[in-house]
């Protein structure tokens, strides 16, 4: 396993690959990767842990002092390519943890606040959180602080701005796993997750350059999320909000309802003015709300909420009617997950 460790460490010329040598090298990647989960089965959860996790041991103990998110000049002592390999084998033996709250890769999840501001690293990091979501799940459950879920949020709040967009895209999947296993952990997170949905959904409007801010006084945060993306995070918010009691759940569900139902009532008024709404536009709105409807399981609430914004979904139908083919199917997928949802 020592010996493997080396073939999945990214080489200082990669940024200069072609894009089939760049292929081979996660073709080998993913090869060491089941590797890697065959000798946990064999060797021992605990035991390949500790062999993987040695690189970034090391790193942690002797530059410690580097791994700070607010350094403004990179630390070029931190060797980021022998970190994320390590990182990369840990995340690699996820299908073989140890057992929950192990100590060491509690540590180790905790950690991932502190790496530096790299695409890669950041990517696998949100990777990483992605696949120990369940095992997070019940390491939580079994009383471990919820500060971890703190750091955890951090790592993918930093992954989800990052320039890079894979990076990005690691990070909406990782936060829509997270909230998926431990949705009734996060409900004490709930304020900062809707107003990640703002956000996003702020950011996708301004990309349009279609229709205002849901709220002028909130800002992107340099947040700019690919329309797949967020539907990921209405999902994972989607399951939070289901692990509320319906009282509790009404506000946070018209939260995340708000920044969708605005834009599409801005699209699609009462009077319609000008030409017809991009397509594309359109159906990126009616998918957003279709993963509300879908995803947040109250009945109530989702008949409720339909019910009022019948009147828009009724006017955007006529509205495409038979001259756009692909928007009236995408309305018409809305329907059917609220009604499914509705019962």
């Amino acid at each position: 396993m020592t010996l493997r460790l080396g073939r999945v460490q990214y080489p200082e010329d990669f940024q200069h690959w072609t894009g089939e040598e760049y292929r081979e090298f996660k073709r080998v990647r993913y090869a060491i990767a089941d590797t890697l989960t065959e000798a946990a089965s064999v060797v021992g959860a605990m035991q390949t842990l500790h062999i993987v996790a040695i690189p970034m041991q090391k790193l942690h103990k002797t530059e410690a002092t580097v791994l700070s998110p607010t350094n403004d000049v990179p630390n070029l002592g931190f060797d980021w390519r022998c970190f994320e390999a390590s990182l990369y084998c840990v995340r690699s033996i996820s299908k073989e943890p140890p057992p929950a709250g192990d100590p060491l890769l509690l540590s180790i999840l905790a950690s991932l606040i502190d790496v530096p501001e790299h695409s890669q690293l950041l990517y696998t990091a949100a990777l990483t959180i992605s696949a120990y979501s369940e095992w997070v799940s019940a390491s939580l459950d079994l009383g471990t602080d919820s500060v971890l879920l703190l750091k955890l949020l951090g790592v993918l709040h930093r992954a989800l701005i990052s320039k890079n967009t894979d990076t990005r895209g690691a990070a909406a999947l990782a936060l829509k796993h997270i909230c998926a296993a431990a949705a009734a952990h996060l409900v004490t997170f709930l304020d900062p997750l809707v107003q990640l949905h703002v956000l996003a959904m702020n950011s996708m409007t301004v990309s349009q350059g279609t229709t205002p801010n849901l709220s002028s006084s909130m800002s992107s945060d340099h947040l700019e999320m690919h329309a797949d993306d967020v539907i990921q995070l209405i999902e994972g918010l989607g399951h939070v909000t289901t692990a509320l009691p319906v009282e509790q759940a009404d506000p946070v569900f018209s939260a995340l309802l708000a920044p969708i139902s605005v834009p599409l009532s801005a699209l699609f008024p009462e009077e319609p003015v000008g030409a017809k709404p991009d397509g594309n536009v359109v159906v990126k709105y009616f998918d957003c709300l279709a993963a509300v409807m879908r995803y947040v399981s109250h009945p109530e609430l989702v008949a409720t909420s339909f019910h009022e914004l019948w009147p828009m979904v009724s006017r955007a139908l006529i509205s495409c009617g038979n001259t756009d083919v692909q928007c009236t199917e995408h309305i018409c997928r809305c329907i059917k997950y609220a009604i499914r949802t509705s019962g």
